[in-house]
């Protein structure tokens, strides 16, 4: 991304595209409440009933709870417009052949209930679990360096032993926003500390997380999907998923300055840059 990528505004992006793709945190809200007009703008798209998705890699809520978080933050947007990362993981399963998995999930406890609630069952973080799958979700809500400590022991018996151990992030996310000029450590920074580990034990295996969120393709594809064309815009605050995302899936982007993006030069470039969601 240069200084040359060109500006559009929110009434041309309405005018040019028939659906538009949201992330939510840094776009929308942020911990602290909403983005200045992301309300009037998620208002007026309901009102015309212009398809629109959030497509988030929060994994640590399911849709419902993510719709209800975003409506306490002011902007009430339907559970059916939400499309979490998290959501993805029982289909995954099921594309696996993963029939009530054994699922160690790092993520707090609506994180772990949501897994469990896609037929799951739910190991807890020990030296001597036995799992067949780990799924990172979040950082917060449970003991964070002691789990992650008896996950990494779990993991190197278990691969030593030459079982098959599933590795699937659902949130590739290293950071995300907390608040202006404030942010905060996520599963994806999980993830990219135990593949250090696996790698320091097993320098010549690819132990590496499958990504369901962006940038990675399904979540592109189930909300593709659901609008039936491709005269589609993602508007994201990160260049590494949202832009490379949408990059990767042939759509346009375009990056606000509300959130993690904050670099001049990045090897995935927006079509557009949004200088505000006002209208």
């Amino acid at each position: 991304m240069t200084h040359d990528t060109p500006t559009i505004s929110m009434s041309e992006i309405l005018d040019r595209y028939e659906a538009i793709f949201f992330d939510a945190y840094g776009v929308l809200v942020h911990d602290d409440g909403p983005i200045p007009g992301a309300d009037a703008l998620i208002e007026h798209l309901e009102s015309y009933d212009r398809p629109y998705y959030i497509l988030t890699n929060d994994a640590s809520r399911s849709p419902q709870e993510c719709s209800e978080r975003y409506a306490g933050y002011g902007i009430p947007i339907p559970v059916e417009r939400v499309i979490s990362s998290g959501s993805l993981i029982g289909e995954h399963f099921s594309d696996h052949g993963l029939t009530n998995p054994r699922a160690l999930v790092l993520g707090g406890p609506s994180a772990v209930s949501f897994v469990e609630s896609l037929g799951a069952t739910i190991v807890a973080p020990s030296p001597q679990a036995e799992f067949d799958v780990v799924i990172p979700c979040g950082a917060k809500g449970y003991s964070f360096i002691d789990s992650l400590d008896d996950t990494l022991s779990a993991l190197y018996r278990r691969l030593d032993r030459g079982d098959t151990v599933h590795l699937l992030l659902p949130n590739p996310d290293v950071i995300y926003p907390r608040a202006e000029g404030s942010f905060g450590f996520t599963a994806g920074g999980i993830a990219l500390l135990l593949e250090a580990a696996l790698e320091t034990r097993y320098p010549k295996a690819e132990w590496r997380f499958t990504h369901l969120g962006k940038p990675g393709a399904p979540i592109f594809e189930s909300a593709l999907s659901r609008v039936g064309t491709r005269n589609v815009i993602m508007i994201g605050d990160q260049l590494g998923t949202d832009i490379a995302g949408a990059n990767a899936a042939g759509i346009d982007s375009a990056l606000v300055s509300t959130g993690v993006a904050g670099v001049t030069h990045h090897e995935h470039s927006p079509t557009w840059m949004l200088p505000s969601l006002s209208r």
